[in-house]
């Protein structure tokens, strides 16, 4: 009786050994994986776009953020001064917001912030930011709106 329980101590002691050995690498490397220690961290970078925009009242703008390394960070605009979000990824904050739009194509790495029917009081500042765990990054935008009667020093560059 005494040799059955140690054999099957020794039996069970083996089993653990095997699984721990084995499947236990196999777990540390899913842990490391899902910690993001087999990728790379990415830090997301803004792309060369223009930081100046104007329109006439009531154009289409098109406020210009590219930003490579995104991973899985979410993009938001904001206009500044305000901390309200107008978008959080692809979706809009406030619905009340309605001419706005986010123009993103899955895999590419435009996230244009669109604003139907343009008006003078749209004109500021808006913000383009990405949100990770190293920081915030940020690049500004500034829209200017104006009058549809009068000309603009170069409206084809601006749309």
């Amino acid at each position: 009786m005494k040799n059955n329980i140690i054999m099957l101590f020794r039996t069970y002691q083996l089993i653990c050994h095997w699984i721990f050995s084995t499947c236990g690498l196999c777990l540390l490397y899913s842990l490391s994986i899902s910690q993001g220690a087999a990728y790379p961290m990415l830090i997301p970078k803004f792309l060369p776009r223009r930081t100046n925009v104007t329109f006439h009242t009531g154009d289409l703008a098109v406020l210009p953020c590219a930003i490579a390394d995104l991973g899985t960070k979410t993009v938001i605009w904001r206009k500044q001064p305000y901390k309200i979000p107008i978008t959080v990824g692809k979706e809009l904050f406030l619905k009340k917001l309605e001419r706005f739009k986010l123009d993103h194509v899955p895999y590419k790495d435009e996230w244009n912030l669109v604003i139907e029917d343009v008006q003078q009081y749209d004109s500021g500042t808006y913000e383009c930011q990405v949100s990770s765990k190293d920081g915030t990054y940020r690049q500004n935008i500034t829209l200017l709106v104006t009058d549809a009667n009068l000309p603009t020093r170069d409206r084809k560059e601006s749309k």
